[in-house]
């Protein structure tokens, strides 16, 4: 009978982090895997499948109190790389004193609220002369959502919406993506005809 030595929380997070950053990869797996067997299809008419392999990376740093660091990332790679990353920090010290968020009695006021994001805020932020509204929304329109709005509100991709405008390589790799998937749709529709 094997009997666990690391603390619960330990254990928590890093399981919390890898579950994290899986699910958030699942969307794009299923989407190159779709297109993996779409390709394969045209290959031979037979009986078709396709597999993937992932390789999760998990960085884990602790110090002598305790404190944990985690950070899981899948990379998914089709014809260009996509990264999933979830980062999480625990530290049991301040686990055992909550900050409630309370001052002299009173209710606490939202402070830290994610900043709102619009459809034009965002377009504003993404588009240029290489890529326009039009091109966003033909790509939204292409995905599960149907457009921006729901995509938005959907599990989190408002998250990835905020990064995507903080982070100038997040950035990139997005306009890459849309590019991308457009000219694979553009293909696929010119092999169709």
């Amino acid at each position: 009978m094997k009997t666990s030595t690391s603390p619960k929380y330990f254990r928590d997070q890093i399981q919390t982090s890898f579950c994290a950053a899986c699910d958030e990869a699942a969307d794009r797996l299923w989407e190159i895997m779709c297109n993996q067997l779409k390709r394969n299809k045209a290959q031979d008419e037979g009986a078709c499948q396709t597999q993937e392999t992932i390789k999760p990376a998990i960085r884990i740093e602790l110090n002598e109190r305790g404190a944990i660091k985690v950070r899981t990332s899948f990379e998914c790679l089709e014809k260009y790389r996509d990264n999933f990353i979830d980062e999480r920090e625990f530290d049991p010290e301040a686990a055992m004193q909550p900050d409630l968020g309370l001052k002299d009695g009173e209710e606490a006021v939202e402070t830290d609220r994610a900043p709102e994001i619009t459809r034009e805020s965002f377009y504003k932020r993404v588009c240029d002369s290489d890529l326009t509204e039009q091109d966003l929304d033909q790509y939204f329109a292409q995905s599960e959502c149907g457009d921006f709005e729901t995509w938005l509100a959907t599990g989190t991709n408002h998250a990835k919406a905020i990064e995507i405008l903080d982070d100038s390589d997040a950035w990139d790799n997005f306009r890459t993506l849309v590019m991308e998937t457009l000219d694979a749709m553009e293909t696929d529709e010119e092999a169709a005809q």
